[in-house]
């Protein structure tokens, strides 16, 4: 079972941390610990937050390299 709108919600959060957050490498690390908390609560669609932030991708794809491979 799935977390429905969980995407929706880290999306929302991504977009805030984005804009208080202006150093690159502290949102990254931030990042980090919301998909692994997202996904430990069973929201399995973090990749549909791709695309908000550079530094939330590349920890995505860091996380899940074989996605950036499906993304080609």
């Amino acid at each position: 079972m799935g977390w429905a709108s969980g995407a929706e919600l880290a999306g929302d959060l991504i977009e805030v941390i984005k804009k208080v957050v202006e150093d690159k490498e502290t949102r990254e690390t931030i990042y980090y610990h919301l998909i692994d908390k997202f996904e430990s609560h069973d929201c399995d669609n973090m990749c549909e937050c791709v695309g908000i932030d550079k530094a939330y991708d590349k920890v995505y794809y860091t996380i899940h390299p074989a996605a950036l491979e499906d993304d080609e």
